[in-house]
């Protein structure tokens, strides 16, 4: 019988930012209707300008913004097969935004090419079909969700998942908590908030357990933001609830920066470059509160 060598707490937040996965039915081989879960990319939101200016650093991030549909253009034989995040990609057609983003769109991507050509689910995807004219028309607004290829010939491309027509919402999706555990070979997963308790084994004792305890917290970014303000404020050793931060703008949260000023600061800017985790000497600490004392903390990772 294996024993209970000591309990651990992890509190869990899940937030509207979370991970997530989408919810789909499959129909089996005997007709039965079954929900698998496909996993879900964190797309980041970003304008058509933010976009082009990420493919230009050759950044491949996954991507969703809003854009007019300018027009077909010919897929060039160089990107006829792209190779992104590790994956190889036969390319079926392309076209251009208003924001001088092109969008290739790959050919087992059905979906995206059915919206573009306007081929129902019963009908098939033939070769005339793809090589006639697209139904969007100049100036239509559509939402893409995709993955920067860069930049090559003159161009900024970006490798299309989804195209959102119109009024149409992306299907919804459903978050859950991966805890993965030293030894464990899967994951425990856990799909909605409360409190589980989970036996799970020692890392340190052969055959013996550990219990641990996690909670789960669903919580808007607002709701979020305030809790890890509290929490801030206790390891600091602030007298108030919670940390108290002013609103900047960038620029004036550069100057006071640049005077030496300590602020605590809310604002909102634009990721330029990732520094990531090897840092200089100069930045790979940095002055904080631990209980109302002064102290240098470690920089795990850094951008500009």
């Amino acid at each position: 019988m294996m024993k209970t060598r000591h309990a651990a707490i992890l509190i869990a937040v899940l937030t509207a930012l979370g991970v997530g996965t989408l919810a789909a039915q499959e129909i089996g081989a005997r007709g039965a209707v079954r929900t698998v879960k496909v996993p879900v990319k964190q797309y980041k939101t970003l304008s058509p300008a933010d976009v082009y200016r990420a493919a230009i650093d050759n950044i491949q991030a996954d991507v969703r913004f809003r854009d007019g549909f300018a027009g077909r253009t010919a897929v060039p034989n160089v990107l006829r097969q792209v190779t992104v995040q590790g994956f190889d990609y036969l390319v079926a057609v392309a076209f251009r935004t208003e924001g001088d983003l092109v969008c290739l769109v790959p050919a087992p991507n059905e979906e995206a090419l059915r919206a573009l050509f306007a081929v129902p689910e019963q009908w098939p995807l033939t070769a005339a079909t793809l090589d006639g004219p697209m139904v969007l028309n100049v100036g239509q607004q559509i939402n893409i969700e995709g993955t920067i290829v860069g930049a090559t010939i003159g161009e900024k491309y970006v490798l299309v998942d989804a195209l959102l027509l119109g009024a149409e919402r992306p299907p919804a999706t459903q978050r859950e908590l991966q805890l993965f555990w030293p030894t464990m070979p899967q994951p425990e997963i856990i799909s909605a908030p409360g409190m589980q308790t989970l036996t799970l084994p020692c890392t340190y004792a052969e055959g013996e357990t550990v219990e641990v305890r996690v909670i789960v917290r669903a919580m808007q970014p607002e709701a979020l933001m305030a809790e890890l303000a509290r929490i801030t404020a206790e390891r600091e050793g602030v007298a108030s609830a919670r940390k108290a931060y002013g609103q900047y703008d960038p620029g004036v949260v550069y100057r006071h920066a640049r005077d030496g000023n300590p602020l605590n600061v809310d604002f909102t800017d634009t990721v330029e470059r990732i520094i990531g985790y090897s840092l200089a000497t100069d930045i790979a600490s940095a002055p904080a509160l631990r209980g109302g004392s002064p102290v240098a903390v470690t920089v795990g990772y850094a951008f500009r």
